[in-house]
């Protein structure tokens, strides 16, 4: 698992194989396709090359007001690991070694970014990267969207996405409130 605070460059990338599982033709509109994405509270590397994610966030983040307040007070600094599963097909040849992972909100508004680099990517069917920001800042009530990008020695980067993002939204009174 990567632990990270900050926008950090790092040497390795935590990637495993997963046995050819997914052998239907998904697309070619991109060499490689996100399969997996979750948010959640905590990841944990276990024994035995097992990952445990912790409080698992549906479609959407909701903050309540503390007692006696109307609002939220934002920025809202919280830990959240991103889990994303990668499928790369037979016959891809995709020669990335680096990535950089962009969390937008509003599809603006940087909030974080994660460099690192990918070993043997044409080795991978299944590539997983998984990591931990313990004190991800959260400025208000929107979609906070992620972004993958690929990058080989010349080719221009490889741009993928989850098919939806996350909501971050302000309950107010009893019912949450969607911005």
């Amino acid at each position: 698992m990567i632990l990270i605070s900050e926008t950090q460059q790092f040497d390795t990338v935590v990637c495993r194989d997963t046995y050819e599982i997914f052998k239907t033709n998904i697309g070619t509109e991109y060499a490689l396709k996100i399969i997996g994405f979750i948010i959640c509270d905590d990841i944990r590397q276990e024994v035995g090359s097992k990952v445990t994610l912790v409080g698992v966030y549906d479609n959407a983040i909701v903050f309540t007001p503390p007692p006696g307040k109307q609002n939220v007070s934002w920025p809202i600094s919280m830990k959240l690991g991103f889990f994303l599963k990668i499928l790369r097909e037979e016959g891809d040849h995709v020669q990335a070694n680096e990535f950089e992972l962009v969390i937008s909100r509003n599809g603006e508004e940087v909030l974080h970014k994660v460099n690192g680099r990918i070993e043997n990517l044409l080795d991978k069917k299944i590539v997983t990267l998984y990591f931990v920001i313990p004190a991800f800042r959260l400025t208000g009530p929107g979609e906070m969207t992620v972004e993958v990008l690929f990058k080989g020695r010349d080719d221009d980067p490889l741009r993928i996405s989850p098919d939806t993002g996350m909501k971050i939204v302000e309950a107010s009174g009893s019912r949450p409130v969607v911005h």
